[in-house]
């Protein structure tokens, strides 16, 4: 899998194998930076990648710009893969992985002090379709826009199966745009009033 532009395009990126890692496909990825560029966007930006699996999401970013990415994954191999990224494509110093339960993160991100921009959230698909997790997943993000890691302009990207998504939208968010790429979609979120 390869980088689709900014000062890393084309660069090989390397991710776990087997079929728990789900890397965001390059069509996908390069379609969602092209909406954030239609936008405001990714230059500059503070990124939260979470569920980051290869880092792919959160890499692409960093190549295009972006201020400061932070990934979040709960599998040693997926942050190891992540670092060995970051390494190799000298992100080092715009860059941090943790290895974490992403239902957990939020009290370590306040702790942080940092007010993110572009949060990207990609788990497993299952993660949809199991109502328990699902719950999880939409009450992660309202937890999320109820601290101080977001703001009113706050973006929240959303990837899913195309069948599957939130069973109950997260509170203190509105779905402010949604795309379809075969079997991936893409949902776009806000606060509401933001």
């Amino acid at each position: 899998m390869r980088l689709t532009g900014g000062i890393a395009k084309g660069r090989k990126i390397y991710s776990r194998k087997g079929l728990a890692t789900r890397p965001a496909l390059s069509r996908v990825r390069n379609s969602i930076f092209n909406i954030l560029a239609a936008s405001n966007g990714i230059e500059g930006k503070n990124v939260l990648d979470l569920f980051a699996g290869s880092g792919s999401l959160g890499l692409e970013a960093l190549s295009r710009s972006a201020n400061y990415c932070i990934f979040v994954d709960s599998a040693l191999p997926c942050v190891k893969a992540i670092a060995q990224n970051i390494k190799t494509l000298r992100f080092e110093a715009r860059a941090k992985v943790i290895k974490k339960n992403v239902f957990s993160i939020v009290p370590f991100l306040v702790e942080t002090n940092f007010k993110f921009d572009i949060i990207f959230i990609a788990p497993p698909y299952d993660f949809f379709v199991d109502a328990v997790r699902n719950n999880k997943l939409s009450n992660l993000l309202s937890e999320m826009t109820a601290c101080s890691v977001t703001d009113a302009n706050t973006l929240f990207i959303v990837e899913h199966r195309a069948k599957n998504g939130f069973e109950r939208e997260p509170s203190g968010l509105t779905l402010a745009d949604q795309r379809k790429y075969g079997q991936t979609e893409v949902e776009f979120y806000r606060k509401v009033g933001g």
